[in-house]
């Protein structure tokens, strides 16, 4: 029998069903958000301090090997939040990257220049987000529709060969692919439109691009494209299969980079929330091009990968502080 005023020494039974870790970080949010020092640590671990001192206590003399594994997930969690800082800073060099090349002055591609593009697969890194304005006819009933939501609402992006030069009957044609902007799932189906599409010679401003985005490294698990002119049904970007779809003589040429639609007069800042001149009203005319801003949209941003680095960090000084604990405790 204990004396009457003295508590039960807690049971570690009773109490770790009660102990949630995740509780534990849930109720101190400054975990991920404030800067990182050893009080946010004292904090976290002074949440319910007598509770959770009966159980590192007890868990500390059942498993004296439990404070390694804390340790470890310390020094794991640090090891990713390092990461993290690495690919933010990445992610910061590549949109300044794409702002420098979009920058540029427009390059018209004429005559055989239009044909045989100037990129290829050893000078890419020169051309890619670089301005270009082409003349071509685009030819509608190869086009190639590839998913893409845009703000909760289904579309595709829509890729058409565009000709630059064919033969009389057009039996041999040349060209590129044409990346026309987005269009809203209703007008998947040509006859669907309220249009007849403009098949003669236009011109089109963009800038050179993979379409990298929507590649098929984006999501392991996607279906696979149909390719066979009877199905025509595309799933994600591959452009060596997009080009020799279109029947171009020059494919090879083709396959390197596509020319992808941007309105040039947009601004250009990576923090705007306009990706496409996207209207459902009728104010603007499908296929909806891209901005300049939505050009320089990652799959990660430089800020979403710093706030995963402080969360990370977070809890490997969580994870290192209950280690140093429950060595103290054994």
């Amino acid at each position: 029998m204990l004396p009457r005023n003295q508590p039960e020494k807690p049971n570690l039974r009773n109490l770790l069903p009660e102990f949630n870790l995740s509780k534990l970080f849930a109720r101190n949010k400054a975990v991920s958000h404030a800067p990182l020092n050893s009080e946010l640590v004292q904090a976290a671990l002074s949440t319910e301090p007598e509770r959770i001192h009966g159980v590192l206590s007890n868990a500390a003399r059942r498993n004296p090997k439990l404070s390694l594994v804390f340790a470890g997930l310390g020094g794991l969690s640090i090891i990713v939040a390092i990461k993290k800082g690495a690919q933010s800073s990445a992610a910061k060099s590549e949109i300044e990257f794409r702002k420098t090349q979009l920058n540029q002055a427009t390059y018209e591609l004429k005559g055989q220049e239009a044909v045989h593009v100037p990129w290829n697969k050893d000078n890419l890194n020169n051309w890619l987000y670089r301005p270009v304005k082409i003349t071509g006819r685009p030819i509608h009933n190869k086009a190639m529709l590839v998913p893409r939501m845009l703000e909760g609402y289904k579309g595709y992006d829509y890729i058409v060969p565009l000709v630059t030069n064919e033969n009389e009957d057009g039996s041999v044609q040349e060209g590129v692919l044409l990346n026309k902007g987005w269009i809203p799932h209703e007008y998947y189906h040509v006859g669907a439109r309220w249009r007849i599409e403009n098949s003669l010679p236009q011109t089109f401003e963009g800038y050179v691009s993979l379409n990298s985005e929507l590649d098929e490294k984006n999501d392991f698990f996607k279906e696979g494209n149909a390719t066979n002119p009877r199905f025509n049904k595309w799933n994600h970007v591959y452009l060596p299969d997009m080009a020799e779809a279109t029947g171009f003589k020059n494919a090879n040429e083709a396959k390197v980079a596509l020319i992808e639609c941007v309105n040039p007069q947009s601004v250009l800042d990576e923090r705007l929330p306009k990706h496409f001149e996207m209207s459902l009203i009728g104010s603007e005319d499908y296929p909806f091009p891209k901005t300049r801003a939505g050009a320089l949209q990652l799959r990660k941003m430089p800020w979403d990968l710093k706030g995963e680095q402080n969360f990370y960090l977070a809890a490997g000084f969580v994870f290192t502080g209950l280690a140093g604990a429950l060595r103290f405790l054994v």
